[in-house]
């Protein structure tokens, strides 16, 4: 539970997104609320369902898993974090623009007109 409410308000993109739009102190704030309300909310429900899970886990077999953390689990947390600080940085490989794409088409200048009519195109972009 504890999970389910503090991903969603950590993550990298609406940390950065706040940080933008709000400021850096905002982003902190952000993130140390949540981190300290879903911990709360943790030990809450933890108190709350205690004896249910006190029953649930005598009943489960003992893990034997003693092989502590291993090179696998470093390798895939290291990719991810390197994937999701290199999605938000600005870095000119990855927002180059590399090409366009485009079909011919007698029908794609009059749809396109109306595109245009209806959703105008915002000249600060």
């Amino acid at each position: 539970m504890t999970f389910l409410f503090f991903a969603p308000a950590a993550n990298i993109l609406a940390l950065s997104y706040t940080g933008v739009a709000l400021g850096a102190e905002f982003a902190i704030a952000r993130v140390t609320l949540s981190l300290a309300f879903g911990i709360g909310i943790g030990m809450i429900m933890a108190i709350l369902f205690r004896s249910g899970e006190m029953t649930r886990a005598s009943k489960l077999p003992p893990m034997g898993n003693d092989e502590g953390i291993s090179s696998r689990n470093v390798i895939f947390l290291l990719a991810l974090i390197a994937l999701l600080v290199a999605g938000t940085l600005k870095i000119d490989l990855l927002t180059t623009h590399l090409g366009t794409f485009g079909f011919a088409s007698s029908a794609a200048l009059p749809a396109q007109q109306l595109l245009d009519q209806l959703l105008p195109v915002d000249g600060c972009h």
